[in-house]
């Protein structure tokens, strides 16, 4: 009986794992090159910004890492705040320029359509 109860609860946790492709995404980082997804079920994924990728406003692509492959892009925010500047270019004296996250909207399309927005910082 005891047996039957230890294989019982190993087939309902074995049912309760995500499939491969039904990740969604969960969070993500925006810096000045990449952008990195934290999809629910940890999984990294990331998107980098080159020639190849860059847009008027940010740039676009397709997440490289991920187990399905999704579409996103990236729109920086150039919102003048003087006082995230006067930090900004205080940091960036220092060396510390990527101390601070990028400003931007990220949109991420996952399966069916469905469209997942971020803004960065959160």
């Amino acid at each position: 009986m005891r047996r039957f109860a230890m294989g019982a609860g190993l087939a309902l946790l074995a049912g309760c794992t995500i499939e491969p492709g039904t990740a969604v995404p969960q969070s993500v980082l925006v810096q000045a090159d990449r952008l990195t997804v934290r999809m629910n079920d940890g999984w990294p994924c990331s998107g980098f910004r080159d020639e190849t990728t860059e847009t008027a406003t940010g740039w676009s692509g397709t997440l490289q890492g991920c187990p399905s492959p999704y579409r996103y892009n990236v729109v920086l925010n150039d919102d003048t705040n003087p006082v995230r500047i006067v930090i900004e270019e205080f940091l960036t004296a220092l060396g510390g320029e990527d101390i601070l996250q990028m400003r931007a909207v990220v949109t991420i399309d996952g399966p069916e359509g469905r469209q997942y927005v971020f803004a960065s910082p959160n």
